[in-house]
Order: C-alpha cells, then structure tokens, then sequence
C-alpha cells in the first residue's frame, strides 16, 4: 500500500508559498545586482525608468480617451494625436536599448515592421486626403513606437509587471462604467441587436478592447507560482472584464476570445509546473476543482450572466452565428468586404492610399457616407470595412498587407519557437502566453470589427507583441549574462514568415477575383440617369438628374451614396456654377443619388452643359451614363 501525502494545514501551506515567493524575490534581486542592472530610477535610457512606463501608458490612456465618441470631435482629434506624438517622442529620447539594436533589427517581426513603417510613409505621400491619411500614419507609427519601447526600452519585470498593470486598470475602469450604463436601462435586454452602451461607443470596440485584455488577466490568475495577492488581483480582473467580453455581445470577440484561451490552454499544459513540484497542493479531486480559478472564473462569468438580466441576449446574440448567412448586420459587412476586395482590385499593388478605403468605399459599397462627406464631417464605423485585412489591402495595397502579415507571422514562430529554448520565470511564462493569446484572438477579431483602426486598441495590440518578444529574453542564472529576447531567426523561420504574409494577400485577391468571376457570368444591369426637369438650364434655377440602376434581376439598386458625378462644360460656365449630391428617398426601399446643377451668372450665352454619371455594381462592374443639355 503506497504511503498517502501528510496533510498540511493550509494556513502552514499559505505561509510556505509566501515564504517561497520571497525567497525567489529576494535572489532576483541579487542577481539583477550582480550582473550590473541598473538601480531604481535610473536614466541609462535617456528617460528615467519610472517616467518611462508613465509616458506609455500616458500615451495608450490619451489614445483610449480619444476614441470616446462623446467628446467634442476637436478634442479627440487633439487627444489621439497627442497620444500617438508621446509615444514617438518617447522611442525618440531612449539613447540605450537592452539589445544592440543593429542585429535586432533583422530578427523576428523587427526587419518587416521596419519595412511596413516605410510603406506607410509611402502610402501616406500616395493619398490624396492628407488629413485622414495623416492620422492613419500616426495610427501606424504610434503602434511601431510602442512596440519596440516594450520589446527593447523597458528594463526588467518590474517596468514590464507595472505597464502590464495599468492597461489592466484602464480597461476594468472601462467596463464597470459601462456596467453602470448597462444598469441604468440602456441596454434592451429583449433583443440580440441592443443598443451601443459602451463608454467607448458601439460594442464592438468594446469587445475588440476585452479581448486584448481578458487572455492577460486569465494567464496570471491560473498559474499557480504567481504571488497569491497578484493571483487574486488578477482573479479579480478577469471576472470582471470577461463578464464585460460578455456583455459586449459582440460574436467576432467571442470568437477570438475562443482562440486566445486554447492558446493560454496550449502553454500551460506544456510549460507550467507539474504537480510533484508542489505536494502541498495534493488533494481530492473535487477540492482541486472547487478550488481551482478556472471554476471560480466560471462561476462568476455565470452569475453575471444570471443576475444581470443578460442571459436572453447571450442567447439570442449566439442563436444568430447558426444561421449567420441571414443575419442583417453581416450581410452589411459581407458588403464592406466585397467593396473592400474590389477596390484592391481596381489598384492591387499600391493601394489608394492611407484612409482612401474609408473615404472612397460608397463607389464600390453605396453604404456610409459620399466622399464629401466623409472629408467634411470625418469617417466613423459606417466607412470602415470592418475587416482590417480588406481594408488594409485596399489603402496599402498587397504589399502593405504581406509586410503586415509576415511581421504578425515571424512574431507567432519567435514566440512558440523561443519558449522552448530558455529559462523563464513563472512571470515571463505568463506574460509571454497572455501576449501570444490576446495576439491571436485579436487576429481573429479582426476579421469583422473596425476597431483596430481606432488608435488605442491598434496601440494596446502592439504592445502585446512588443511584450511578447520582451519575455523571450533570458533571465539570467548563476552569474550568466542577459541574451537577447530574440535569437538568430533561421531561414526556416523567414520562409515561414514570408508564407504568412503571402497568404494574407492570396485571401484578398482570391475573395476579388470570385466576385469578378461570378460578375463576367451574370447579364448586366441597368444604369440610367433621369432628367428632373425637361428644360433647358436656366440661370439662377437649379437642374436636378437623379440615378436609378436595375440589377439583373431587375431588383431596384441604391445609387445613394456612391455615385460619381461629372460635368463636362466650358471654363466660363464651370466657374459660376455649383453642385450638390443629396439622396432622394422618394422611392420606397431604395435611396436614388439625386444630383443639382446651377449657373448662378453668366454674360452671355454659352455651351451646352454634359452630366455624367458613373456606377459600379455588386461585381465591380462600371456603367456610365451622360446626357447633354443647353444653356439658357
């Protein structure tokens, strides 16, 4: 008969972990002392240290603020780009990073992150509209920023453990605000399709944001050598943001959050300790289980969802994905990704520019807003493709795309690669596996939200990756020296990277050609511009032409917003006359682009005017229309 475990009392079992975890503390620190780190506040940097993990989260927390759709739009504008400057400026006055930064450059994600950064100076001197295209690149460049202060500025796991903290805060900040919203009756709960409650705006930013966050908490409440008050604490926040994951209803960061915890499944099962290690925690099954964070998560995952009234809307939002082909809100975003695809078609190779997708996409869509719109008022969610691979592929084109994919490609092989190959504390374990989680759900996520084009999740995004390379790096044990957090990348592993990336770009251009295959085996439509007033133009009277298309089904097509309009006339008349685009809701079911030309002066008697009217279809087909008229 095998000899049982002597039961230990769990205060006693309480006290030795403690004991255990200060011993480990306390020979950190006289390591770190030893291999000559640098003491608190030090400034090797250029920065000091402490000011350092302030400025960033500084920076994410200015960015974050920015995307609150209640602020006055002059305001956010200022909060985003003050966000984004920080975060430059701060990369910008490191003079010392942990790693030679010449042999860094060529590892991992680092060579096409570099080479993306210059595309999207390209694409921005490539767009026409400077303003969007200029918070797009502040967009970018912010996120490149952040990532290398994380992966290469930031010294130690303390630094690491205090920024990991304060994106941790802001996002429990913003769910119990929006908790409170939920409370107070702005959320229908007899409806999947209830309102947009979040601080934040619509629920799929707030989702988009949870999934970032929730793999984080999750991995340092579960592993069981984290310092008990951390494990608590970080109890504390996964319950609460993933009860707000919950409540967002949002169905694409449910999906990634899927992902993200099979990927903090995969390390935890492969790289935490095994239970010979700690006998103190030998017990009865049920107790394990009773005990374990994984069931109090769920219990109180399932007690929100009880107490809080949301259970008829969980069921109602996941009844949808079973029958998602009839769902209204994604038929809407298979159209923005159709319109997304065909524009990459119309310029594969470079695009249209940085924000050319969020100002010109009625042409291929007729959703959002009309192109003089988007540039007067601003883009918000309707302009998006609510797919960041389409979309970015139709602003940057496939090259902006294969260098997104390969960088996001090379960051995934580093990181399962490197985990295997050097020591790790339980900290850097559960900081590695949270990035590498919260870095796939995102990718999932993004396959139908727009919130990574909002620039505090795109900035919280490359920080989990930046982090992630962070934790490769070799803490060092009996008096070895520090190794870079990321070794020689092998040709396997570039190959690999570059596959990533083409694939990436295969999906777009494949999803472009089957719709321009299925357009060359359709009849076409029936496009036709309608003279409002069968006179002559007069001045100072305003001639109205609105547009009507037919598909080949002779099913009525909307021509508001996303029809082209062009008049063709002499120099003299072109300079005393105004137009406007406006929608005419006349018809039932559909919206007709309803066009209005008029010469308010002219000395005498000039050429005809020609209005031309240009359409494109579901398939990316062009129709174009003219009719001519006089002048009076």
């Amino acid at each position: 008969m095998s000899e049982q475990s002597p039961k230990i009392d769990p205060w006693e079992a309480r006290d030795r972990e403690r004991e255990r975890w200060n011993n480990r503390r306390r020979s950190h620190r006289a390591r770190s002392s030893s291999d000559g780190a640098p003491s608190e506040g030090a400034t090797e940097n250029g920065v000091s240290e402490n000011y350092l993990v302030f400025g960033i989260l500084a920076g994410i927390g200015l960015l974050l603020i920015g995307q609150i759709p209640n602020l006055p739009d002059n305001s956010r504008l200022l909060l985003s780009e003050a966000g984004a400057l920080l975060l430059i400026l701060l990369l910008g006055l490191c003079r010392r990073f942990t790693d030679p930064m010449i042999p860094a450059l060529l590892r991992g994600p680092n060579p096409f992150l570099i080479l993306l950064g210059a595309w999207s100076v390209f694409s921005f001197f490539a767009s026409p509209y400077r303003i969007i295209a200029a918070a797009e690149l502040l967009r970018i460049g912010s996120g490149i920023a952040i990532y290398f202060l994380a992966a290469y500025v930031l010294r130690g796991t303390k630094r690491q453990a205090a920024t990991l903290i304060g994106i941790l805060v802001f996002g429990v900040i913003i769910a119990l605000v929006d908790f409170i919203q939920t409370g107070r009756g702005q959320v229908r709960t007899d409806s999947f399709d209830a309102n947009n409650f979040s601080i934040l705006g619509t629920h799929g930013v707030i989702g988009s944001l949870l999934v970032l966050l929730v793999p984080v908490a999750l991995s340092f409440a579960l592993h069981p050598d984290i310092e008990e008050k951390r494990r608590l604490a970080a109890l504390g926040a996964a319950i609460i943001l993933g009860a707000a994951l919950m409540a967002s209803r949002t169905r694409s960061a449910w999906v990634g959050a899927i992902f993200a915890f099979g990927v903090i499944a995969y390390f935890f099962f492969r790289y935490s300790p095994r239970e010979e290690a700690h006998p103190q925690r030998h017990g009865g099954f049920i107790a394990k289980v009773i005990g374990s964070p994984a069931t109090i998560i769920a219990i109180g995952f399932l007690g929100f969802a009880i107490f809080a009234g949301l259970s008829t809307i969980l069921k109602n939002r996941a009844g949808t994905i079973t029958d998602i082909r009839r769902d209204p809100t994604f038929i809407a975003r298979v159209n923005m990704w159709n319109g997304a695809a065909l524009m990459n078609a119309e310029k594969p190779l470079t695009g249209w520019g940085l924000g050319g997708y969020m100002v010109l996409q009625s042409f291929w869509t007729h959703d959002g807003d009309e192109p003089g719109v988007a540039l007067q008022r601003g883009v918000d969610q309707r302009n998006m493709a609510h797919n960041y691979y389409f979309q970015w592929a139709a602003d940057t084109g496939v090259i902006g795309l294969f260098l997104y994919g390969a960088a996001v490609t090379a960051f995934l092989l580093a990181a399962f690669a490197g985990v295997k190959q050097v020591y790790r504390t339980p900290f850097q374990l559960c900081l590695l596996s949270s990035s590498v989680a919260a870095v796939v759900g995102a990718l999932v996520d993004a396959l139908a939200s727009p919130a990574y084009h909002f620039h505090g999740v795109h900035a919280i995004f490359w920080l989990w990756l930046g982090l992630g390379v962070a934790a490769l790096r070799h803490i060092p044990r009996n008096g070895d020296q520090p190794a870079p957090a990321l070794s020689v990348t092998p040709w396997g592993s570039w190959a690999v990277s570059l596959l990533g990336g083409a694939l990436m770009v295969a999906s777009v251009l494949l999803w472009s050609s089957s719709l321009q295959r299925q357009g060359r085996n359709v009849p076409r439509g029936r496009f036709e511009i309608i003279d409002r007033n069968f006179s002559p133009i007069r001045v100072g009277a305003p001639s109205v032409w609105t547009a009507h298309f037919q598909d080949e089904k002779g099913v009525a097509r909307s021509t508001y917003p996303g029809t082209l309009w062009r008049t063709i006339t002499d120099p003299e008349t072109e300079k005393n006359a105004q137009a406007w685009i406006n929608p005419d809701t006349t018809v039932e079911k559909t919206v007709h682009s309803l066009f209005r030309f008029q010469v308010s002066a002219l000395a005498a008697p000039t050429q005809p005017v020609i209005v031309q009217a240009t359409y494109r279809d579901q398939y990316g087909r062009l129709y174009i229309e003219e009719t001519k008229k006089a002048v009076r």
